[in-house]
């Protein structure tokens, strides 16, 4: 499960580092539950690390004791990127439609709803948004019911390229 979910995550890192635009979006965050991007990994507590993605030299972690929910939304997972031991990346992944449903409820509402953005099938479901501090897409295969939100700091992603 972890080993797909990163190879999704390695995905989605790629396509932020490729694509560009102007559009904000209303309340761009500047991180997540707290954290801000660029945060050292080495002045937070209670992460166990996960993975180093290859390609980008990002290491991943998981925190321990995370509130498994974001509005009525049950994730399967929340991991947290860093690159050069800087905070750079938060992917969550949810499963079910009810889940999804409530997950991109939840995103809407906080940051403003979007028309799909990219289709590349039938069977998924994307919305991206693009700001000037934070990167963020939602997803969702139907074929799988795997529904992925990912937020990326667009100055560190900058740095990456």
């Amino acid at each position: 499960m972890r080993k797909n979910l990163l190879m999704v995550i390695s995905g989605l890192i790629l396509f932020f580092v490729l694509f560009e635009s102007s559009f904000a979006y209303k309340n761009e965050p500047n991180g997540f539950r707290g954290i801000k991007w660029g945060t050292s990994i080495y002045s937070m507590t209670g992460f166990e690390y996960v993975k180093t993605e290859p390609s980008t030299g990002t290491e991943f972690y998981i925190k321990k004791n995370e509130d498994p929910t974001m509005g009525k939304a049950k994730l399967e997972a929340i991991t947290y990127g860093f690159w050069q031991s800087k905070f750079c990346t938060i992917m969550i992944s949810c499963r079910g439609l009810k889940n999804w449903t409530n997950l991109k409820d939840k995103v809407f509402n906080e940051f403003g709803q979007k028309e799909k953005s990219y289709q590349s099938t039938k069977n998924i479901e994307m919305y991206i948004w693009v700001g000037t501090v934070t990167d963020m897409l939602l997803r969702h295969d139907k074929i799988s019911e795997q529904g992925i939100f990912m937020m990326v700091s667009k100055e560190i992603k900058q740095k990456q390229k």
